[in-house]
């Protein structure tokens, strides 16, 4: 009999601010004649969201997993996310929505097994993951062992290697029906989002920068956002792209921002519906270069800072009372470590070039 791998849930929430809190996933079905397994989304899930599903036994005691040899996946969302009541199915090494990594759990239903998901990175040593961390557990199969499962949010379909889901309770094993032969699967129902895009890049162009995105499906759109920021937190809206409603399938989208700062730029398109309802994307990043070729940057910085269009040197580098903090050669290309020194403003000088930027 095949071993199959199979578990369920994790997640830090779609609000990006409860790390700590499990939402998001259930197991509703799983083969291990087949090797697959089908999870469902119960919250909307931003995209490139990583879940944790491993098969090594939680061990409550040592807050650790057992390193028994036994595999674990990672299953990354969509880029779009993934929508509330999306199912997914996993078989082999593909996902019918989004991707995973790594090695098919091997289960069996001899002996107990319980499959985990996580909303961190499952750990061997102590005290590196946390009970809380365990999101969703399911066991099945025969015999006794297979480690602890957390007191709430698991289920145990019984004595079977094959089962899914029926209805009402997911944590009612009266609601699972299970087999120890090959069972029908539903079928994985990945719900559309009201925009799917592709070929999502930022290039610089001479002064400027370009933001393009390519929309291959859309319903219920009403226009684009677009935001940026100087430092990958906050982002301001800069400009608006209206839907293209006189096209139909694959659409082309462009915006040009004329003024990027000297340094790193943050850009992030935002998608809104008829209904006002908006979708982030991703946040993509370029270095814009200025009208010169020689510049400092990040202009503000907690850590490291960059010269760009500068050869080796001799830098010294002087606090805003002028005096002198630092003295060294530069080599080009390489960083300049501010994390050690005091928040204030900076003066740094190489050759004759003069550069200022503050450190917070």
């Amino acid at each position: 009999m095949k071993y199959v791998f199979f578990t369920i849930l994790a997640l830090f929430s779609f609000n990006i601010g409860l790390i700590g809190q499990c939402t998001g996933l259930q197991i509703v079905a799983f083969s291990s004649d087949e090797d697959k397994l089908m999870i469902r989304a119960t919250a909307d899930i931003p995209g490139n969201t990583v879940f944790w599903i491993t098969d090594n036994e939680w061990v409550s005691a040592t807050n650790s997993f057992n390193n028994l040899g036994e595999e674990e996946i990672q299953y990354t969302t969509p880029m779009n996310g993934l929508p509330n009541g999306s199912t997914v199915l996993l078989e082999l090494t593909t996902a019918t929505c989004g991707s995973f990594t790594g090695t098919m759990l091997g289960l069996s239903q001899t002996g107990t097994e319980n499959v985990y998901i996580l909303n961190s990175v499952p750990a061997t040593n102590p005290n590196s993951t946390m009970a809380s961390n365990i999101c969703f557990t399911v066991s099945f199969g025969e015999g006794a062992g297979g480690g602890d499962v957390p007191m709430t949010n698991f289920v145990d379909v019984g004595n079977v290697d094959n089962a899914y889901f029926d209805s009402l309770d997911v944590l009612n094993p009266n609601q699972w029906i299970g087999s120890n032969s090959i069972i029908p699967f539903p079928e994985p129902n990945c719900l559309a989002l009201p925009v799917k895009i592709i070929n999502y890049s930022l290039t610089n162009q001479d002064a400027k920068m370009l933001l393009s995105w390519t929309t291959t499906e859309e319903s219920e759109h009403s226009h684009f956002m677009v935001e940026h920021s100087s430092d990958g937190k906050i982002f301001i809206e800069i400009g608006r792209v209206e839907s293209n409603l006189e096209r139909s399938g694959n659409k082309d989208y462009a915006y040009v921002h004329e003024n990027p700062k000297t340094g790193i730029n943050y850009y992030r398109v935002v998608q809104f519906d008829l209904d006002g309802t908006s979708t982030k994307f991703d946040i993509l990043l370029a270095e814009h270069k200025g009208d010169g070729l020689r510049f400092l940057f990040p202009t503000v910085t907690d850590a490291q800072i960059f010269l760009s269009g500068i050869e080796d040197g001799l830098i010294n580098l002087f606090d805003g009372t002028g005096k002198k903090v630092l003295q060294k050669q530069y080599i080009k290309g390489s960083s300049l470590d501010m994390s050690g020194f005091s928040k204030g403003l900076y003066y740094l000088n190489i050759e004759n070039e003069r550069f200022k930027f503050f450190k917070i």
